[in-house]
This record gives structure tokens, sequence and C-alpha cells, in this order.
């Protein structure tokens, strides 16, 4: 399957906000429509409700994780750390890439340079997607 990380970016530039346009991208992945996914991810843009905490594409990326790897069988926990070890490299890589999780450093917003454009985030957390959450789609397209 080829990349999708074009369809993300312009996803953002169409008035997406930086979750929905990742989460948009791979819902169907995982069975959800589109505008599932939209509604789902809609108050984790700008750092989660514009509150420039953890960037929009992060949040989205660890909601994906979530519904593909939970067996939502509330109590039992099987998935939970199945889940988390899913996670944890790519919020380790998103960081070394972009200096920060965190919407208002990567946006510069807190006294220091801009480290990362929101359309760059979006192309960064659709690799992480394609890499870690999806690889049986797109491993093949030399990521």
């Amino acid at each position: 399957m080829e990349s999708r990380i074009q369809t993300a970016r312009g996803r953002f530039h169409n008035g997406y906000n930086c979750s929905q346009t990742v989460m948009c991208t791979y819902c169907d992945l995982l069975n959800l429509t589109p505008e599932d996914g939209y509604r789902i991810s809609e108050g984790f843009g700008g750092g989660i409700a514009q509150t420039r905490g953890v960037c929009g594409t992060v949040t989205a990326l660890v909601m994906l994780a979530g519904l593909k790897r939970s067996d939502a069988l509330p109590g039992k926990g099987v998935t939970k750390m199945d889940t988390y070890a899913l996670i944890q490299p790519m919020l380790k890589e998103f960081e070394e890439q972009n200096g920060s999780l965190l919407c208002s450093e990567l946006k510069g917003l807190t006294g220091g340079p801009m480290l990362r454009s929101c359309k760059d985030c979006v192309s960064d957390a659709a690799a992480l997607a394609e890499k870690y959450i999806f690889p049986e789609f797109f491993q093949d397209e030399g990521k």
C-alpha cells in the first residue's frame, strides 16, 4: 500500500486539526469511518483543545495504537502493557526527531525557537503510524 503521509498533510491544509489529520488518514484500517475518526479526535487539536499540551498528532498516534491493540475487556488489562509497549517507542522517536512532545514547545510559544511546524508534525506522526502501528500495510514502502 502506498504511504498516506501526503494524504494526512492534505487533510491538514483542508481544515482538519492536527489530531484529526492523523486519525482520519488511518481509521479505515481499524474499520472506522472517517466521520468517526473526525469526531473521536476533534478535541485533541492544538495540544488538547488548544491548551498547547501534548501535540495533537501524538495523541492521534496513541488513540490509533489503543484502537488497534486493545482487547476491550475492562478489568482484565491483558492488552494494556502491549499497547504501552507499542506507544513508547513512537513517543521517543517523535521527541527525538522534533525536540518535544508538547505543542507549545514545538511551536516556539515558550520563549524558545519554533522546533517544528504543524504540517511537519503531521508528516512525522503519519510516518510513525505506518512504521509502528500499521507495518503490515506499509512496511514494503521503504520505511
